[in-house]
């Protein structure tokens, strides 16, 4: 997988950040597209700290090689 696909689009919110006292880390990742045919696989995400968004991706996108 690449990390990023390249020359894709994607759009990052931040509202925050984790610090040490922070306890719980939560990740949430949901499938909004396949493309089997350029291998691409497209999410929309969220970290979460202790409850509270801080972190959250759209259009998000992995190509497998």
């Amino acid at each position: 997988l690449e990390t990023i696909a390249l020359d894709q689009r994607h759009k990052w919110n931040y509202r925050g950040q984790i610090i040490p006292a922070n306890k719980v880390v939560t990740i949430e990742a949901v499938i909004t597209a396949v493309d089997d045919q350029q291998r691409l696989l497209t999410a929309n995400g969220f970290l979460s700290i202790d409850g509270k968004v801080i972190y959250q991706m759209h259009d998000f996108t992995l190509r497998l090689r």
